[in-house]
């Protein structure tokens, strides 16, 4: 039988990063120094993936479509969670996130294009078995904000029930690793520059539901 969260005392939450919007604009632009800083160290050859054989890029397909369509359908499940978040400061807090998962979004599709991955392999690639394209479109079905953020930030069973069983030869990889089949250190770079700045934020939103008593 489903359950579903019911919110006791919402006047008891709190945005931990205590966000306006100045302050946001403020911490993106930090954010986006640091990561461009890190990205410059990072030899060209090594940004477009020349300094990598083809069967690293075969193998890392799947790991860049878990990145770039996780943030894609965040963009969209985390839009409803706003729009139908059950108080103002919930609501504020997803719509930072929207913007977030944007330029992560945009970020990863970057990856596929400087690695010189065709966009109709993207999506084949997502959806093959052993990715996070089952959990992530059983997240695009909800409309419960509260669901929609417990199961998306703080609910690894979700993830389990949702795909293949660790024993599965299918089972998924982590999303935010940097997988190395026969890869260079300065191909985990790439991959870990891409990534940096998701990092922040996503310690941050896992922090968001913790103050709420359910």
């Amino acid at each position: 039988m489903a359950r579903t969260i019911t919110l006791k005392n919402p006047e008891r939450f709190k945005d931990p990063a205590n966000l306006t919007w100045e302050r946001y604009v403020a911490l993106q632009a930090r954010e986006r120094e640091r990561y461009l800083a890190e990205r410059a160290s990072i030899p060209a050859d090594a940004l477009a993936y020349r300094t990598v054989s083809p069967r690293y890029l075969e193998r890392a397909v799947d790991q860049f479509a878990n990145n770039y369509y996780s943030e894609l359908s965040a963009t969209h499940y985390i839009a409803t969670a706003a729009a139908n978040a059950p108080f103002d400061e919930l609501k504020k807090c997803c719509l930072f996130q929207v913007a977030d998962e944007q330029r992560h979004l945009e970020m990863d599709r970057e990856v596929f294009e400087r690695a010189g991955i065709p966009e109709r392999d993207w999506l084949p690639a997502w959806e093959a078995p052993g990715t996070t394209c089952r959990f992530f479109r059983h997240l695009l079905e909800l409309e419960d904000t509260i669901e929609i953020l417990v199961k998306a930030t703080s609910s690894p069973r979700a993830r389990r029930d949702l795909a293949p069983s660790p024993s599965s030869p299918t089972a998924p990889r982590r999303v935010a690793t940097c997988s190395r089949p026969s890869t260079t250190a300065r191909a985990c770079a790439t991959r870990r520059a891409t990534s940096a700045s998701r990092a922040c934020w996503s310690r941050r939103s896992s922090r968001t539901t913790r103050p709420i008593s359910t």
